[in-house]
């Protein structure tokens, strides 16, 4: 795009006829009067082209995203610190699961230990009942055996004697009777 499309035109042929008479003239033909038209035709191209306004929405744009990224950054830190807060948190709930954990563990051993202790306890007990059970059963069967081997020893002592000494035989008699009657008394 031209420099002179930017200038209205107007304005251009009020420069022309203005000009026109300094034209042939050194000033005109000096390095001041080049500047001069240069930072006139910038100006007038600054208001027409509205640089300025545009340098102003820039700066305003750079600084609404400072503003942003500073509270971005706020709004992160914030988050940081309440994550961090949650991870200490996080820490602590551990630690206190562990805890309860530790303690749910001693007191289920405990448990467990005494229940057995129990469990033995009663097998001791069932096991003594049942020897004492099995030892009175045997010297029930002993006992009737013996007595029933210790009634044939007798019954065959009794008939070796009265066989041997039939005098017995009679006296023997004499005090089965007299048991009888003392007995019926």
């Amino acid at each position: 795009m031209e420099i002179m499309n930017l200038i209205p035109q107007n304005i251009l042929e009020a420069l022309k006829n203005s000009l026109s008479g300094f034209y042939g003239s050194e000033f005109v033909q000096s390095n001041a009067f080049n500047f001069l038209i240069v930072v006139i035709l910038l100006v007038i191209i600054c208001k027409y082209a509205k640089i300025g306004q545009k340098l102003t929405s820039a700066q305003e744009s750079v600084k609404d995203s400072i503003d942003n990224s500073i509270k971005a950054r706020e709004n992160s830190i914030e988050e940081l610190l309440k994550a961090n807060e949650a991870a200490e948190s996080v820490k602590e709930e551990i630690s206190e699961i562990e805890e309860n954990c530790d303690n749910s563990i001693t007191a289920l051993n405990e448990k467990i230990e005494k229940e057995t202790d129990i469990q033995i306890e009663n097998i001791h007990k069932n096991t003594e009942k049942i020897i004492n059970s099995e030892n009175k059963q045997v010297i029930s069967e002993l006992s009737g055996k013996t007595a029933l081997a210790a009634i044939e020893l007798a019954k065959k002592h009794i008939k070796e004697v009265l066989k041997n000494k039939p005098q017995y035989h009679q006296k023997f008699i004499e005090e089965s009777i007299n048991e009888l009657e003392s007995g019926l008394k």
